[in-house]
């Protein structure tokens, strides 16, 4: 099935459809900064090196295009594939635009989407297809259109979940006195201080992770991470917008208040990020020991089983040792679990607004 997957999906045309896309929602992005894009990174949006990879992908989408015509590709596909190319085009020639909404503090990130769906896609979905933990689940299985629904929703809302999550610890901290602390923990080598940065949010993890598992309130609203019987690498992002802001606000809080250095918290946040998407994506490499040491898929599939034995297990993040030491571990022995959801039948299966609505309706 996966090698099936990738002949039908990841011919050479394909890929160029999927950049042809991406290239005019790039171009959007330049045109129009100070609306579609996050600030830190606004400056390489008009780079000449940029420019030179636009022009290599527009050249590759547009023979893919004429390809995609000679053999015979569904009239939708190739129509929205030349559509794409002529409007990027068409943006490219348009000078940028500096007009800013909202002072540019309510933005739309549709840069950091082009970026996140690239990144994870290049290196998560060979992991996937070369290397599956279950071979005969396809890329494309029939829920995956919802999961694709919660990752361009939390990635076009970025600047405002990152103001939601910072918003506590800023409220309750930021006049407090800690410059002594915030000295003292940036004179830790950088090493040490990340390993420091990672234990202290994942314990601070656990306890808000574990505690939305056993307050039935909190559990509606995280059950629907739980919700996917197809985990991948895309099934990661589906969360209710409450339950990621919650979640993130309370990691941030120890971050931020003990004042890690900015080299730290980057590395952080790369690896908080990489490695909850690797947990969550249909792929097994085998570790050795080191699945004792650092949270793996196997480690974190049995966390979405549908196994009772397994249920409320395997909370942490990064270092199985902190289930182990509470006493919330589940054994890795038995390989992955064979079924993964929950157990509520009124679920809503499919769409992103009915399972957003869903923590809502009374019961």
């Amino acid at each position: 099935m996966v090698h099936n997957d990738f002949k039908k999906y990841f011919q050479w045309y394909n890929i160029g459809f999927v950049l042809s896309l991406l290239t005019f929602l790039a171009q959007l992005v330049c045109r129009f900064p100070f609306i579609l894009t996050t600030e830190t990174i606004r400056f390489v949006y008009d780079s000449e090196l940029l420019k030179i990879v636009y022009y290599i992908i527009l050249v590759f989408s547009s023979l893919s295009f004429l390809y995609s015509i000679k053999i015979g590709v569904k009239k939708t596909i190739w129509a929205i594939h030349g559509v794409s190319i002529s409007l990027s085009l068409f943006l490219n020639s348009l000078p940028i635009s500096y007009t800013a909404l909202f002072n540019g503090e309510l933005t739309i990130g549709l840069d950091w989407l082009i970026l996140d769906f690239l990144v994870t896609a290049i290196i998560f979905t060979p992991l996937e297809l070369f290397s599956p933990k279950n071979p005969n689940q396809t890329k494309f299985h029939y829920d995956w259109k919802t999961d694709l629904t919660y990752f361009i929703v939390f990635d076009l809302s970025v600047k405002f979940i990152i103001m939601a999550i910072r918003f506590p610890a800023e409220y309750f901290f930021t006049n407090t006195s800690l410059n002594q602390l915030h000295h003292t923990i940036q004179a830790i080598p950088y090493f040490p201080q990340l390993i420091m940065a990672l234990f202290i949010a994942d314990l601070f993890q656990y306890f808000r992770h574990s505690t939305a598992h056993r307050i039935p309130f909190l559990w509606k609203f995280h059950s629907i991470h739980h919700s996917p019987e197809q985990i991948d690498w895309l099934s990661g992002s589906r969360s209710h917008l409450l339950d990621l802001i919650f979640d993130r606000s309370v990691i941030f809080m120890p971050i931020y208040f003990l004042g890690f250095s900015s080299q730290v918290f980057i590395s952080y946040t790369t690896i908080v990020s990489l490695q909850s998407v690797w947990a969550h994506s249909n792929s097994h490499i085998n570790l050795g020991w080191l699945k004792y040491v650092i949270v793996t898929p196997q480690y974190h599939h049995w966390h979405h089983a549908k196994d009772k034995e397994a249920h409320d297990k395997n909370f942490a993040v990064h270092f199985p040792v902190i289930d182990m030491i509470f006493g919330t571990y589940h054994s890795l022995e038995n390989g992955f679990p064979k079924q993964t959801g929950i157990e509520e039948t009124d679920f809503p299966k499919h769409g992103y607004i009915k399972q957003f609505l869903y923590p809502f309706k009374r019961k």
